[in-house]
């Protein structure tokens, strides 16, 4: 069983954490997941994509489900549904033919229907993958409410899975220094 975890994870937050352990909780004991942090060339990204990785990685090494996993934290520069057509083929050339699920996490309606929008394009491009929706735990809690709380200097620890002095910003944070 494949399971693809993608997003732009700018930060990678509690959620996120929390749709991981379901999809994996779901899917044990025979899961191989990817977890891919999705570059879009259209959005500056807040924090640095290469330390995002080694926070991701971090992160999923503390929990013991996650952690027995065979499981890879990568970034990718293209389309979501590529990288899906990319890993389908290359498990075909093996000679695997494992289902590949593509894991989307769901807070709200607003979130669904956003989903539903791209999901056309998505089977479009990768029509063997199979895009299966997980209900966040942390509803209100977005990866751009904890960028506003950490930009004017609020705690995130409650809200990360991983040590928050290791992040850095990338451009135009406001005057502001990180650690």
């Amino acid at each position: 069983m494949n399971i693809i975890y993608a997003g732009s994870f700018d930060p990678f937050t509690n959620g996120h954490l929390g749709i991981l352990k379901k999809a994996v909780n779901a899917f044990r004991p025979y899961v191989e997941v990817d977890i891919v942090l999705a570059v879009n060339q259209h959005k500056k990204r807040r924090f640095d994509a290469e330390q995002m990785v080694q926070c991701i990685t971090s992160a999923i090494a503390k929990h013991e489900l996650i952690a027995k996993c065979n499981m890879r934290v990568v970034q990718y520069d293209g389309l979501t549904p590529h990288y899906c057509q990319k890993r389908i083929d290359e498990n075909r050339k093996k000679g695997l033919w494992d289902p590949f699920y593509l894991v989307r996490g769901l807070r709200s309606t607003s979130d669904w229907l956003y989903e539903e929008t791209i999901v056309q394009a998505y089977e479009a491009i990768s029509p063997n993958i199979q895009i299966i929706y997980f209900r966040g735990s942390h509803q209100g809690i977005s990866s751009s409410l904890v960028w506003e709380l950490y930009s004017r200097g609020h705690s995130i620890k409650d809200y990360v899975p991983y040590d928050v002095p290791l992040l850095t910003t990338q451009g135009n944070n406001n005057g502001i220094k990180f650690l």
